[in-house]
């Protein structure tokens, strides 16, 4: 009858008699107690002992001065406020107690933190208080504190230093945004005085740009009229001065004429005189011979043919066709005749008129001059005649005294209309230089007002665009005004007017607008409370490489003994196994009583602490049984595999590609998890999974150590001298 497994087991454990095999067994025993609660104490809670780290606080800062502005009412008071934003830091750092802060100087905080007296230096430099304050002045700049560490003094105390920078930021900060919100709230009310006042700028504004809208509106129309008026204006000084111009051309033309016919007159006043003297002397002459001839008679034919010849001179000076009187007064009269058709405006000159009215009395003189020569030649030929042969001499003698005298009478009224139309064309000449000089006068002048009358026009064309655009603009202006007016009063109502404990509860939310609050699903509570999971197993799993340096794998009456192999199997792991068990108990109780473990599932941490008791003891066993002293080998290398791949630290997804693939496949994995499951919280259905799969690993692990049993059952010639020490 064969022996129950667990007496086979108790007689293994027996042979530790004696005081030292029994030290050794306890030893075993307590490898996963010391390992687990040694780690686990030392890393509890390192971030609850902070308070007791050394940090050098090095406060520089010199307190400025800044002007706080008060509104009341439409009035605004300024006074001087002392800022120690250096100070008040530091007292804010000493009242959190986050480190042990020691206020210190400059060189003292190097010192100590290249020997290792502080961990860290935090310094305020002088014009700290000032950059701070800076956000209200039109020029801010960042307030900078200087932290400095040292990693020799320990990196991982290092890193945990580090985090005090993002604190101290945020402190800084807020105190900086709590400043300035608390500076525009305080100004606020002076802001909205200086609105109401643009609101109400802007609609006087907006008002006179009304009325000069309507000024400028006339002004478009006035300067569009009055550049009509410049063009019409423009265009009669274009014809006045082209009339004009003709108009000069006319009067010198005239000019010319004139003094042809002053010539022509002078000329004829001459003849006229000479024609007077001529007769007169032909009067002092014939009639007292003909006096005589009445009784000379034959001296009288003789002085009549005498006579005949100067009549007929007189006749061909006085009417000839040419070089006569009569030619030249004809002329003039043509002459002006033409002067006058050229410009029509002369007829109406008085003085014209009168040289006209001389010209036409001297012609009618002049022609009947004519008349009379030719009549006096006439007789004269007729007296030739007669004397010749009329016998009634003494009548003709007679009537030959009263021509001579009447041709003496006619050529001196000749000659004194002569010089009348001389006089008159001198008159007309000078009035008609006069005429000619104003006509010149007035043609520039006329040009003059046609060239400034287009200037007129143009500039009133670059008034009425002007106005026109001024007019927009003011529109536009008015526009704008107008929505401005609207903007500010819009504005001011929706600046409100607060109260004091409105205005600091508005301070405090917008320095802080938004509150981060953060929800922990199974908090961990502790660092090494949520250590304690790969602590755990891993301590579990130095024992099963451990545990063999006092316990047998295997014993070779075992293997020689008549029982089956899965029995051999079971004797000789039952005693691993329920050293494993009490062993990771212990572990258990001491951290749960001694560092307040306190598991969210006590039976279920009960449980999978005694399931990966017995996988790990199993998986250990099966490399030692198959592979002696290289299997303990083994279970070093998968433990330091399974140190950085069954996610104790770090989760799968920020592992190296390789372990991340690694991951799944490692049974500490899920033996991890299993703990985290039962120890701080989480989805019993990963629990499950975690178990089944751990038992699975044990049913397997335990299949292979009947087949390593079953094979090592059956001896061959190596292993009689095995290459290494197998127990």
């Amino acid at each position: 009858m064969p022996f129950p497994l667990s007496r086979l087991a108790r007689f293994e454990l027996r042979r530790f008699r004696g005081p030292l095999p029994t030290i050794a067994l306890v030893f075993v025993l307590c490898v996963p107690l010391l390992y687990a609660a040694i780690y686990l104490s030392a890393n509890w809670d390192p971030y609850g002992r902070l308070g007791n780290l050394p940090v050098a606080v090095v406060n520089e800062d010199v307190p400025t001065q800044v002007e706080v502005k008060a509104a009341s009412g439409s009035h605004t008071t300024t006074h001087t406020e002392t800022i120690h934003a250096g100070a008040d830091f530091v007292k804010e750092l000493q009242a959190k107690r986050t480190f042990r802060f020691i206020t210190t100087d400059a060189a003292e905080a190097e010192d100590g933190l290249r020997e290792g007296r502080y961990y860290l230096t935090i310094q305020v430099p002088a014009d700290f208080s000032t950059n701070l304050v800076s956000g209200q002045t039109d020029s801010p700049e960042r307030a900078h504190i200087t932290m400095h560490r040292n990693d020799a003094n320990g990196f991982v105390i290092g890193s945990i230093t580090d985090k005090a920078k993002d604190s101290v930021t945020e402190a800084v900060n807020a105190s900086a945004i709590e400043s300035y919100f608390r500076a525009v709230f305080t100004n606020l009310q002076t802001l909205r005085s200086g609105m109401v006042e643009a609101h109400q700028g802007a609609a006087h504004l907006a008002s006179g740009l009304d009325q000069a809208r309507t000024g400028s509106s006339a002004l478009a129309s006035g300067a569009a009229d009055a550049q009509l008026g410049a063009g019409r204006l423009a265009s009669g000084a274009d014809s006045l001065s082209t009339g004009l111009a003709r108009a000069h051309q006319g009067s010198s033309s005239l000019v010319t004429g004139l003094d042809q016919l002053q010539t022509g007159a002078s000329q004829l006043s001459t003849g006229a005189d000479q024609v007077a003297a001529g007769t007169q002397t032909l009067r002092d002459t014939v009639v007292p011979p003909l006096t005589t001839v009445r009784d000379t008679w034959p001296q009288v034919q003789g002085d009549a043919t005498t006579l005949a010849t100067d009549a007929a001179a007189l006749t061909s000076s006085v009417s000839g066709t040419t070089s006569s009187v009569a030619s030249d007064v004809n002329q003039a009269a043509s002459l002006l005749t033409q002067i006058e058709a050229a410009n029509p405006d002369l007829a109406q000159d008085p003085r014209w008129q009168q040289l006209r009215s001389t010209t036409s009395s001297a012609q009618t003189r002049t022609d009947q001059a004519s008349t009379r020569a030719a009549q006096i030649n006439a007789r004269a030929q007729q007296v030739q005649r007669a004397v010749a042969h009329s016998d009634t001499l003494t009548t003709k003698v007679d009537q030959a005294i009263a021509d001579v005298n009447a041709l003496n009478d006619g050529a001196h009224q000749v000659a004194s209309g002569a010089d009348q139309l001389q006089t008159g064309i001198g008159r007309a000449d000078a009035g008609a230089r006069s005429l000619d000089q104003g006509l010149s006068t007035a043609s520039r002048g006329a040009t003059e007002l046609a060239t400034g009358a287009h200037s007129l026009q143009t500039g009133l064309a670059q008034l009425s665009t002007g106005a026109s655009q001024l007019d927009t603009g003011i529109g536009q202006l008015a526009t704008g005004a107008h929505q401005l007016a609207a903007g500010l009063k819009a504005g001011v109502d929706r600046i409100p007017v607060l109260t004091a404990d409105q205005e600091n509860k508005a301070v405090q939310v917008l320095s802080a607008p938004a509150q981060v609050d953060m929800t922990v699903e199974n908090p961990a509570l502790y660092y090494g409370r949520g250590l304690a999971p790969m602590f755990f197993s891993i301590a579990m799993w130095v024992f099963g490489i451990s545990v063999f340096l006092v316990v047998r794998a295997i014993t070779g009456r075992a293997l020689a003994g008549r029982a089956s192999s899965l029995r051999v199997a079971l004797t000789a792991w039952l005693p691993i196994g329920a050293i494993a068990v009490a062993g990771s108990l212990l572990m258990l109780g001491v951290v749960w009583t001694t560092l307040d473990l306190a598991p969210v599932h006590p039976v279920l941490t009960l449980t999978v602490t005694v399931l990966g008791a017995l996988a790990w003891s199993l998986v250990a066993h099966l490399m030692r049984t198959a592979l002696g002293t290289p299997g303990s080998s083994l279970l070093l290398v998968l433990l330091i595999l399974q140190l950085v791949g069954a996610q104790g630290l770090y989760p799968s997804q920020i592992l190296p590609p390789f372990f991340a693939h690694l991951s799944p496949f490692l049974p500490m994995t899920y033996l991890i998890d299993a703990f985290r499951v039962v120890i701080s919280g989480g989805l019993i259905s990963h629990l499950a999974r975690d178990l089944a799969i751990l038992t699975l690993f044990s049913v397997v692990n335990l299949g292979l150590l009947w087949l390593v049993v079953s094979r090592r059952r059956t001896l061959r010639l190596k292993d009689l001298h095995p290459p290494l020490i197998t127990p």
